[in-house]
């Protein structure tokens, strides 16, 4: 089987250590997501400064990266978010996870703080600390090409951050070529340490316990794929190809969640692909080929080929923002990968300035000439720029929505769309109320997919995770919690697994398939409860590092114009939400949590086996 160490690196001492990983921490948290989040609450002590050197950032992969299993290529980055104050997670494709996991590393964790710019050479167990000054100021497609030039090998998996995480952007990214670990402010995390790039090299593989077993598995997944709509439409176009149906049967929050209703065409796939898509690049040992490549082909922003924007590019930019210029949505989209950028979390300052504008609480001078309209995506091209740069007005919007408002003041905090500081999507959260259950009390702040309510809404039941024999109202408020908890444990194992939520949405692979394919490489034999048990353990253990940080109920809400007006226009009009609290209480009652603070209580935490947490979180004395 495949060696299974921890790489931490300090960047104050430079110094570097190599340790087995414990059976107790596989078993606990499986991987990926579970093993980070563990590996930030045990190196991360309470109230650090999430720029000092005693914030960590945790590298994980997952039991199927590396193997042939399809769409098994996911790995998670886990540190303390400059953003929010929580612990943030985010999970990103390629094949770094694979590379990583074949070098012999369940984890590379990261703390201190280098005096100089530095990257970290990983070349299986050989591990060094070298100079980036060369690389330092360079956008993400560069370092790429630098790097493969300098280490003389174009089969290198590099990590890295742009100028956006170098100066400290709170909503900056970390990238893998064209694939982003986007939100909480990763990127800038890695800036505030001085760390450039994370490259890995190995020359070895995966040594599986069941090659055959894996290899039946995989080909019926690889079928079922090749026979799925939603996943041919998710290869023809990537993400963007669902835009119409999600629009369909959720809607999106139109300028802002202002008006419902509308939508354009030219935010469909067929325009899309007619406008911009060149090709397509797949993860590691994936059939899909999700990671849409484009160009810009005409116009004012004609330019180089690049990867992305996926469906939350235009669900943002586009509704949210009123853009229908595909090509604008694609460059600031371009902008943001190259210079490392959450694209989504970015689209809520273009709307907060566009709505403060409009109503006179932000003048053209406050915004440094800035003079943003719906719909102008040349605009917000201007901003992402001066964003980047922290440049004038720029500086203010780097430091995320929250804090933007309430450095401006006169009233713009209302308008600032976030939950804990993390910026909201625009998807409408009012029209399903799982998803608004979702968006108030995830560990992360403001989230889509943890979990989404759009399968749900389409009927894909999950049964054997849910319970749900038909398909809930998704505007009922009462009964959610029964089924939405293991759905959402069902969604964070996922992550610590390695599957990819893409396909995972549509039930590709399934559970059983998921797991057969989990005992093919481990040996392990696991049920389906004790599956669901690892993402409830990551979920406390998540939420008890944010109660330690001092988040509690109150943090689980929403903005004022969700939680207090209702849809206006669109079919789905008059939809509001009418009682958060009520949906809390259920929700806490049926995870094992305290109502009154929303923290895992004592006796939950001691149930999953995580009596240490419980003892810190609920000192003996007190």
């Amino acid at each position: 089987m495949e060696k299974k160490n921890v790489l931490t690196i300090n960047l104050s001492l430079q110094k570097i250590d190599i340790n087995p990983v414990s059976e107790k921490m596989i078993e606990n948290y499986m991987g990926g997501e579970g093993v980070g989040t563990r590996l930030i609450w045990d190196m991360v002590p309470a109230k650090a400064d999430p720029f000092g050197p005693d914030n960590a950032i945790v590298f994980t992969s997952a039991p199927l990266n590396g193997t042939i299993f399809p769409a098994g290529s996911r790995g998670t980055v886990v540190f303390k978010s400059p953003e929010t104050g929580t612990i943030s997670m985010s999970n990103m494709g390629g094949s770094w996870g694979a590379r990583m996991r074949m070098a012999g590393y369940e984890a590379i964790a990261i703390n201190g703080k280098s005096d100089r710019p530095v990257y970290i050479m990983v070349d299986d167990d050989k591990v060094e600390i070298r100079d980036s000054a060369h690389l330092w100021g360079k956008d993400i497609p560069t370092i790429q090409k630098i790097l493969e030039k300098e280490v003389k090998d174009q089969k290198i998996e590099v990590i890295s951050i742009g100028p956006a995480g170098e100066n400290l952007v709170r909503l900056a990214s970390v990238a893998n070529h064209t694939r982003f670990a986007g939100k909480g402010g990763g990127g800038a995390v890695m800036g505030s340490k001085n760390l450039k790039a994370i490259v890995i090299r190995t020359r070895r593989k995966i040594d599986v316990s069941d090659a055959e077993a894996l290899k039946a598995v995989s080909k019926e997944v690889t079928q079922t794929m090749s026979e799925a709509p939603p996943i041919q439409m998710l290869k023809k176009g990537s993400s963007a190809s669902y835009n119409q149906a999600v629009f369909e049967a959720q809607d999106f929050g139109y300028k802002h969640f202002q008006e419902a209703g509308w939508t354009d065409e030219k935010l469909y796939m067929d325009n899309i692909c007619e406008k911009l898509q060149e090709g397509s690049k797949a993860c590691y040992a994936c059939p899909i080929g999700c990671g849409v490549t484009y160009r810009i082909k005409e116009g004012e922003f004609k330019g180089d080929e690049f990867g992305g924007p996926m469906a939350e590019a235009y669900w943002n930019w586009g509704w949210k923002c009123g853009i229908t210029d595909v090509n604008a949505i694609a460059k600031v989209s371009e902008l943001c990968n190259k210079n490392g950028v959450c694209v989504n979390s970015a689209s809520e300052l273009a709307a907060w300035i566009m709505e403060c504008q409009e109503k006179k609480l932000i003048t053209t001078e406050d915004a440094g000439g800035l003079d943003l309209t719906w719909g102008d995506g040349t605009g917000c091209v201007k901003m992402m720029e001066m964003m980047i740069c922290r440049k004038g007005f720029g500086d203010v919007l780097a430091e995320g929505v929250k804090r933007a408002s309430e450095k401006m003041g006169k009233g713009t905090e209302e308008y600032a769309f976030h939950v804990k500081g993390m910026e909201l999507d625009g998807d409408e959260w009012r029209q399903n109320k799982a998803s608004a259950l979702t968006a108030a009390t995830s560990e992360r702040g403001a989230t889509v997919v943890r979990p989404w309510g759009f399968p749900i809404d389409m009927g894909l039941l999950f049964t054997e995770v849910t319970g749900l024999t038909e398909k809930p109202d998704a505007n009922s408020e009462k009964g959610i919690a029964k089924w939405y908890k293991p759905y959402k444990e069902f969604t964070v194992v996922s992550n610590c697994v390695g599957i990819c939520l893409y396909p995972a949405l549509f039930n590709i692979p399934d559970i059983h398939q998921t797991l057969r394919g989990f005992t093919a490489v481990t040996g392990q034999r696991i049920d389906i409860a004790e599956y669901l048990k690892i993402g409830e353990r990551t979920i406390c253990t998540q939420r008890a590092f944010n109660a330690r940080e001092g988040f509690d109920r109150k943090d689980d809400t929403l903005p004022k114009r969700i939680l207090t007006e209702p849809i206006k226009g669109g079919k789905f009009d008059g939809r509001r939400i009418n009682d958060l609290d009520s949906m809390l209480d259920e929700y806490y009652e049926e995870s094992g949590f305290d109502k009154k603070t929303g923290w895992p209580t004592r006796e939950k935490l001691e149930a999953i086996e995580l009596k240490d947490i419980a003892d810190e979180l609920y000192p003996a004395n007190q």
